[in-house]
């Protein structure tokens, strides 16, 4: 487990901090880790906002970021080791990720409990810098339930996306969703 109480400090440099035991907890107090690898077995859960400033690497392991944020400071990136979309290396909870005029793109690492469901959010241009926050949540909108929508035959998963700051123009959202969780057959 990592305690940083806050008021303390934390001077991150260029460390690496490792999560690498069975199930762990985070309490960064607000610190910024410069690298942070996530690795063993059993998820890593973060109890406030915690930010990465140059690299976060997931090895086999999810980050539960429900109690606080996962913030990805601009310029940092995420390393999966096992990119595919079967991976179990995402974020379960809130993912924070920055856009400015030279970072047009950004792929949020996100699932559910059991799956992996990125969002892909890029835009044209960004007049204005700011930062998105992606979470992706297991079961059906609470806005189905009035709706044409056939529970049996939708994604049993939906995102919120939340804009902070960022002036855009022409964006593309991609959300992909895996099949398993699915309340039947999709194609109907």
């Amino acid at each position: 487990n990592w305690q940083n109480p806050v008021g303390n400090t934390f001077n991150a440099n260029s460390s690496n901090v490792h999560l690498s035991g069975v199930t762990q907890t985070v309490t960064s107090g607000g610190s910024t880790f410069y690298k942070l690898t996530s690795e063993g077995t059993g998820d890593k859960t973060l109890l406030d906002n915690t930010s990465v400033s140059n690299q976060l690497t997931l090895t086999g392991t999810k980050i539960n970021a429900v109690s606080g944020s996962l913030i990805i400071v601009s310029g940092a990136s995420v390393v999966r080791s096992t990119p595919a979309s079967t991976s179990t290396e995402y974020i379960i909870g809130n993912l924070i990720k920055s856009y400015n005029s030279g970072q047009l793109n950004q792929v949020f690492e996100t699932g559910v409990a059991s799956k992996y469901t990125p969002a892909n959010i890029s835009f044209s241009s960004v007049t204005a810098s700011g930062t998105f926050m992606v979470s992706a949540i297991a079961g059906l909108h609470p806005s189905n339930s009035g709706s044409q929508i056939d529970p049996l035959k939708c994604a049993n998963v939906y995102w919120n996306v939340t804009n902070s700051g960022v002036a855009f123009t022409n964006s593309t959202v991609k959300l992909t969703h895996n099949a398993i969780i699915t309340g039947g057959t999709p194609a109907n």
